[in-house]
């Protein structure tokens, strides 16, 4: 932990460059342990580190009275106790600090995965997860331990499953957890067939808010087929039934805002229409309920009349 000097009658004890080195070292493979969970491991190398040579062999070569040697133990003493002290300080420090850290990120209320039959329901938990992990600072070397803390079920069976593939001595990083997480929960497979369905997507009876609300959602899966805004207007203009799309064929549409808004314009005077022509047939029938039964009225009263 360092040498022992005299000068002037006085002990001194300062710390040399290797053992500094030495503690620094033990202090981060302690907490490479301790993360791992192999605490026990942590604690024996986190033994006191003594240049007992250099203090022996200055003992050897160099008489002291009784009394300076009672100073020279005491100081030596000291020396370790502050120095176990800060380290001790410093173990704690980075222990609380990595607890605030889980503390900040459960604050965050994240949601519990467990299965889903959608592969963008996935998605959006892994991007929300990172989001939150982000947002509390958490170390890249936690990451993963703190998302899987949210997995359930059979998300849960398949991580407990996915870590015994990976070397105990090796780190589980939050791109090992991602890589992992996406080839179970969101296949390659699965993302195609929806991008097929997005291709394939229209209107059809669907209000034009539905259409559209499918329509944003399922587009994740083909962001390559709306790079442009001229894109994403053809593409929806192409997908609307066919009443819609007569009615906005006279219109110059450069935009999704003006092309949403004429469509509503559309289908709320398609409603209209609709009621009008409702109402007209309503009253029709009336009329003709009424003159129908009008004549079947004077056809009683003359039968009626015959048969006197």
């Amino acid at each position: 932990m360092g040498f022992v000097s005299r000068n002037e009658g006085l002990v001194a004890f300062t710390p040399c460059c290797s053992c500094t080195l030495k503690i620094m070292c033990r202090v981060g493979r302690f907490f490479h342990f301790v993360t791992a969970g192999k605490v026990e491991f942590g604690l024996n190398i986190m033994k006191p580190i003594i240049c007992v040579e250099r203090i022996s062999q200055y003992l050897t070569q160099t008489p002291l009275t009784p009394m300076g040697k009672g100073q020279l133990l005491n100081q030596l003493f000291e020396r370790m106790v502050a120095s176990n002290e800060s380290i001790g300080a410093a173990m704690t420090q980075n222990l609380n600090q990595g607890q605030s850290k889980l503390a900040d990120f459960q604050h965050t209320h994240s949601s519990n995965f467990s299965s889903t039959t959608d592969p963008l329901d996935a998605d959006d938990w892994l991007r929300d997860i990172e989001a939150k992990l982000n947002l509390a600072r958490c170390d890249e070397r936690k990451k993963a331990a703190y998302a899987a803390h949210y997995l359930q079920g059979a998300a849960a069976a398949w991580w407990e499953s996915y870590k015994t593939l990976i070397p105990a001595d090796e780190l589980i990083t939050w791109t090992v957890f991602k890589e992992g997480f996406r080839s179970i929960h969101i296949p390659d497979g699965l993302m195609e067939l929806k991008r097929k369905e997005f291709l394939n997507l229209k209107q059809g009876d669907m209000p034009f808010m539905d259409f559209l609300n499918r329509l944003n959602y399922l587009v994740r899966y083909a962001p390559e087929e709306i790079t442009t805004e001229t894109r994403k207007v053809k593409l929806c203009r192409d997908c609307l039934n066919p009443e819609t799309e007569y009615a906005l064929s006279a219109h110059e549409i450069h935009s999704i805002k003006s092309l949403v808004d004429k469509a509503l314009r559309v289908e709320s005077s398609g409603k209209k229409l609709q009621e009008f022509s409702q109402g007209l047939n309503t009253q029709h029938r009336v009329r003709n309920n009424r003159r129908f039964n009008g004549i079947t009225t004077v056809v009683i009263k003359l039968a009626h009349k015959g048969g006197q």
